[in-house]
């Protein structure tokens, strides 16, 4: 579950909870989304420069993406 608030389109706040594993504080996962566009662009960017994996076991960028924008199609889709 991803919870955020956006004000005049910039992430003010975000929080990602759940049943996963990772080696890293989600938290910290959280934290770097801060301050962006709320765009799939730019949150996709700013995942893909980051090791997802390590905060969420098995959860690719894209992966995350979808679950923030709302829509299901996964690491297959854009």
């Amino acid at each position: 579950t991803v919870m955020f608030s956006a004000d005049n389109g910039i992430i003010s706040d975000i929080a990602l909870y759940g049943d996963f594993f990772g080696t890293k504080d989600v938290s910290e996962l959280a934290a770097s989304l801060r301050g962006l566009r709320m765009d799939r662009e730019t949150v996709r960017e700013r995942l893909e420069s980051i090791n997802t994996d390590a905060y969420i076991s098995g959860c690719a960028a894209q992966d995350l993406v979808s679950l923030i924008f709302g829509d299901a199609s996964g690491s297959d889709g854009k």
